[in-house]
């Protein structure tokens, strides 16, 4: 069938999803909810926003850079409100502070005779309006979305918002969302008080290469088709020239259809994903091949060659031998980033205790981190790591079930975390990680660290273990790891000042085991509460940590809880090279 060199309406829109299986755009960049892929980092940034209604906590910040998801997580968190909850949506925020309280009196539909004049008319029908709701036991959420366009006037009127209470709730629960500056407009000295009452923070960051992979799926199989149309060389030049942003991740995949369409194909190459980066960036990204290095070897043989041979040198015939390897490269592909499976190939020579990540002996194998990661035999595929990982836990990686390394630990009763950062990051977790690497290509590795010393670093891919400069492994490293941790049975997502019960029982113990400056100055009168003294010590906890001093007790801060006191069958990066 010819392809039209332009599109004659809803026929040809209709050829271009029937094509690819598809019954409608897959990657459009409108924020519709049932396309949200829920990766971790959005199902925690959920939970805060959750938290922020269901805790009447009276204020919640939620920032990530644009395209992450933030708005579209905002929709879907309003298509899940509670019956007994209303919401007032402010998507323009570029207001003053009497318009901003006249468009919360407009959202929550509040009847009025006439325009009130003044800001207070407009608050006072704003208060008694929440006032009457709390009596009837409802509850009122202000989700403000860009929130990073708000002058210091209209944060400043929010602020005195936040003062519409009861003796015992808040009568407006406030949720604002924005990019990263708001975080630098809330830690300017004007407005502490109004930062003072966050009492949930939360950075929605990028996604993973795995997480982008999940997230492409999850998008064609909403709409009808499936993954299988992407390459995987296709879905690693997705990430890499994304960087992981969801928008970007749809308007790559989007414009690369379109493209494959165009050209009568059904299957998108690498090639395609980076003629859909420059026409959707305006320039292009260079596709890097060292195609002159083999060149240059057979170039340097030969000299050498001519060299021994001219002057009687008995070398000849081992020359001959290498150069005649060369000329047959596809015995040994010189670049394998994803290797298919072998059945029956042994798994990798571990030690077989769980109880450390300590190798018998250093591994006598060095040598260059780039050229190895050309090696056929250096496996590095995400499964191969996944397998290396799960051994060093005493798991069987291929008997449990999943379709991916998180899925099939969640099957053992672990959880991967999500990490970015560098050395000192990786070492404060103790914990064997894989590292996400890429080549001189741009092709992408998975591998696995189980040591690092002030110089050195110890890398198992597949059957081999190696020994690398810690400058040679950081020049490859994208700054991405993930690691292994297992979770303690809690009763709660998250936990707060003001919560009672076990966990946070558990909470003061391992704070205690985390460290003596951790610990409290005297025993509580009630261990059980959350109360302002343990709220002070677990922001001290989290700043230590590098995490954002919020004292909300999440995910994240769960899991360096349990690094700084690790059961005894969780394997650890050695020598151990603890940066506190």
């Amino acid at each position: 069938m010819q392809r039209q060199n332009c599109w004659n309406g809803v026929d040809h829109l209709q050829m271009y999803y029937s094509d690819f299986g598809l019954r409608e755009n897959a990657f459009s960049l409108t924020p519709d909810p049932k396309y949200l892929f829920m990766s971790p980092r959005h199902v925690e940034a959920l939970a805060h926003l959750n938290y922020g209604i269901d805790a009447g906590a009276g204020f919640v910040m939620i920032t990530g850079e644009p395209g992450t998801g933030k708005t579209t997580l905002c929709r879907h968190l309003l298509a899940h409100l509670p019956e007994d909850v209303d919401a007032a949506v402010i998507l323009n925020p570029a207001l003053t502070p009497i318009e901003l309280v006249a468009a919360i009196c407009d959202e929550l539909q509040i009847a009025y005779q006439a325009d009130p004049v003044t800001l207070k008319a407009w608050t006072d029908l704003l208060n008694r309006h929440l006032i009457n709701s709390h009596v009837a036991g409802r509850r009122t959420v202000l989700i403000v979305d860009e929130a990073q366009n708000l002058s210091a006037e209209v944060l400043e009127q929010i602020r005195l918002l936040t003062n519409l209470e009861t003796d015992t709730h808040k009568l407006l629960q406030i949720i604002l969302l924005g990019q990263p500056e708001l975080r630098q407009v809330m830690a300017g000295h004007r407005l502490r008080q109004l930062s003072q009452r966050i009492t949930a923070r939360y950075h929605l960051g990028a996604l993973s290469l795995e997480d982008t992979r999940r997230c492409i799926g999850f998008r064609l199989k909403i709409a009808g088709g499936r993954l299988s149309v992407f390459s995987a060389a296709a879905l690693r030049a997705i990430y890499r020239l994304s960087g992981g942003v969801p928008r970007r991740i749809n308007a790559l995949c989007d414009r690369a259809m379109l493209g494959a369409y165009a050209l009568h194909r059904r299957r998108i190459s690498r090639a395609l994903i980076y003629q859909a980066y420059a026409e959707v960036s305006g320039h292009r990204a260079r596709m890097r091949r060292r195609w002159w290095a083999p060149v240059a070897m057979v170039a340097c043989v030969c000299g050498l060659w001519l060299f021994w041979d001219s002057f009687g040198g008995g070398q000849l015939a081992v020359l001959q031998t290498h150069l005649s390897r060369l000329s047959q490269p596809n015995d040994a592909p010189v670049h394998r980033t994803r290797p298919i499976p072998i059945v029956g190939k042994p798994e990798p020579a571990f030690p077989e205790s769980a109880t450390s990540a300590q190798p018998q002996t250093l591994p006598a194998e060095t040598g260059d981190f780039h050229r190895q990661l050309g090696d056929a035999t250096f496996y590095t595929g995400t499964d191969d790591a996944f397998r290396a990982l799960f051994k060093l836990w005493g798991l069987n990686y291929d008997a449990l079930p999943g379709n991916s390394g998180c899925e099939r630990a969640a099957q053992a009763g672990l959880a991967c975390y999500h990490g970015r950062g560098n050395w000192t990051s990786l070492t404060r977790h103790h914990r064997p990680a894989v590292l996400e690497v890429i080549d001189n290509e741009g092709q992408l590795h998975d591998v696995v660290v189980t040591a690092i010393t002030d110089r050195s670093v110890v890398v198992h891919a597949g059957e081999r273990r190696l020994q690398f400069s810690r400058a040679d492994v950081e020049n490859c490293w994208l700054g991405e790891f993930i690691l292994l941790w297992r979770p303690p049975e809690l009763q709660s997502a998250l936990l707060k000042k003001g919560d009672r019960g076990p966990d946070v029982i558990w909470l003061r113990q391992s704070l205690e085991w985390s460290g003596r400056e951790y610990g409290g100055a005297s025993p509580p009168a009630d261990p059980s509460r959350f109360d302002d003294e343990l709220e002070l010590r677990v922001k001290q906890f989290q700043t230590s940590r590098g995490i954002q001093a919020d004292g909300v007790v999440g995910a994240t801060t769960v899991m360096h809880l349990r690094t700084a006191q690790p059961p005894a069958d969780v394997p650890q990066l050695v020598p151990s090279a603890r940066t506190e």
